[in-house]
């Protein structure tokens, strides 16, 4: 199974929406995946959580169902302050470190500005093999995300931009 991981904690975003795009081709192809946003984690995960020894069950069993049932991670991240946002890094130093450990991930980053988060996905790229795990070279940066995604109608509107994650989704499949 994959789980793509909306690493945004706000509402109505171009990352959810990129986030649904991909959630939709893996599914047409037949692929297991389940849709982790950080902002629909329980208000208090980041102190009652494993690592501090005091879980909640319903953030157990979101880890049990959604992290360490997969093999495969797809992280999408904006642009926070030239990397990634804080409640991404949160999120992973909310379980332990063997629910991820040589598993794979991938990543993709959104921003409206002209670099699409490639620092952004460097620094997670860093955390991620410090965890051991096996990081896909390629890296869309969906750059100017707000001239290629409608929020209205959910959709990613360029036909450059939907190649691109379809070379993305084939590459992971391979992965």
């Amino acid at each position: 199974m994959i789980t793509v991981i909306c690493g945004t904690n706000r509402n109505n975003s171009y990352t959810r929406v990129v986030c649904e795009h991909l959630q939709k081709m893996l599914k047409m192809k037949g692929i297991p995946c389940e849709l982790v946003d950080v902002s629909e984690l329980p208000m208090d995960f980041y102190v009652n959580n494993e690592v501090y020894g005091n879980p909640t069950p319903e953030f157990t069993a979101l880890l049990d169902r959604s992290i360490s049932s997969s093999d495969k991670f797809v992280f999408v991240t904006p642009e926070y302050n030239g990397s990634f946002p804080g409640i991404t890094k949160t999120f992973i130093d909310s379980f332990l470190p063997a629910r991820i450990r040589g598993k794979k991930a991938a990543l993709v980053g959104v921003s409206s500005g002209r670099a699409g988060n490639l620092r952004g996905m460097d620094h997670l790229t860093g955390v991620l093999n410090y965890l051991n795990m096996i990081v896909l070279p390629f890296k869309p940066a969906i750059a100017h995300c707000n001239h290629l995604i409608d929020l209205d109608s959910r959709t990613i509107q360029d036909a450059k931009t939907q190649s691109l994650l379809d070379d993305f989704i084939t590459q992971l499949e391979a992965l």
